[in-house]
């Protein structure tokens, strides 16, 4: 039944030791998508006030917002929020640039709202809820990695498999984001997320996969 209690201490002692070194140069950052109750919750039990740093693409699903305030109002965190500008977005919508350009769009979206944010708030370090059983991550990926805007990225729940998961939130009674009951199996934005993984291919020829 608790298949996860190893994990959980490891990842609690990580949460500590970055807060240590970093203090408040240390955000975590979540999209709150499928999973991203699990790291929340471990946040909160490290009895550590960590701010949550969130990029809203503004094309997000209405059911990722309420997952954001449910989280939100179970576990105290503060939440700062960076996304593109409103004339951005409008331009985006109206070109429908998901589309024809999906780079630009995560670009504009996403990449360059994140690297404001570092840069603006002294953003030394970032907690990140990363498997390696994800698609996305690489099975040689370690705990910390450099990031792409001078932060280093923490990955606490690296170690997690699906199965252990699903039973911390069965276990520990955390709400998962509604779209998992529609077949999502990872959440980002609704212009390129279908149930399942959200897939989308760049210009590059490299998998975009929306992350919790």
């Amino acid at each position: 039944m608790w298949l996860y209690k190893d994990n959980e201490e490891e990842s609690i002692q990580i949460i500590k030791e970055a807060c240590a070194q970093y203090g408040k140069g240390l955000y975590a950052l979540s999209g709150f998508g499928a999973d991203a109750g699990l790291l929340l919750s471990l946040m909160h039990k490290s009895g550590i006030k960590i701010p949550v740093l969130t990029i809203d693409t503004g094309f997000l699903f209405p059911e990722t917002h309420l997952y954001k305030f449910t989280l939100q109002n179970k576990f105290g965190f503060r939440v700062v929020t960076y996304g593109p500008y409103k004339d951005e977005i409008e331009q985006i919508a109206f070109d429908r640039l998901w589309e024809k350009d999906i780079d630009s769009y995560h670009r504009i979206v996403k990449i360059d709202p994140l690297k404001r944010a570092v840069e603006e708030l002294g953003v030394e370090a970032l907690l990140q809820g990363v498997r390696v059983d994800q698609a996305e991550a690489k099975s040689n990926l370690g705990v910390v990695e450099p990031g792409s805007f001078g932060e280093s990225r923490i990955y606490p729940i690296l170690k997690w498999k699906r199965n252990q998961v699903d039973s911390y939130f069965s276990n520990e009674k955390i709400p998962r984001n509604l779209l998992v009951y529609e077949g999502y199996e990872s959440i980002g934005d609704w212009t390129t997320t279908v149930p399942g993984f959200g897939l989308t291919i760049g210009k590059s020829g490299q998998v975009v996969l929306a992350r919790s």
